[in-house]
């Protein structure tokens, strides 16, 4: 499965992920971004994430959605630097090697 999942995502120009409403850590905005896709999202679709708008990822609102997505596949130079940030800003804080650790040290000091 893993595998089949890399060939996709190595396939990918551009991840989009237009939730408008919801709650909670949306897991496939951190495999997005882990992967090195750069990721157009809306605001709720990376709620739970702190990553920053225009550096780790493109975001749309609901009214400019469609036009954000044409505008950003054509700037193929901005894509990869914001694939990029995403990845290592995830892959720095999000991934479970670093989650392990932080709640090593919570556990230990219990």
């Amino acid at each position: 499965m893993m595998r089949k999942k890399k060939r996709l995502y190595s396939t990918v120009d551009l991840a989009i992920n237009p939730a408008f409403f919801g709650t909670g850590t949306k897991i496939k905005t951190l495999e997005f971004l882990s992967a090195g896709i750069p990721l157009l999202s809306s605001s709720v679709g990376v709620k739970g994430i702190r990553v920053t708008k225009g550096t780790h990822y493109i975001r749309a609102s609901i009214s400019n959605f469609a036009l954000t997505l044409n505008k950003s596949l054509s700037d193929k130079v901005r894509l990869q630097k914001i694939a990029m940030n995403g990845q290592r800003y995830v892959n720095q804080h999000y991934s479970w090697d670093v989650i392990a650790r932080r709640m090593k040290i919570h556990l230990d000091a219990l």
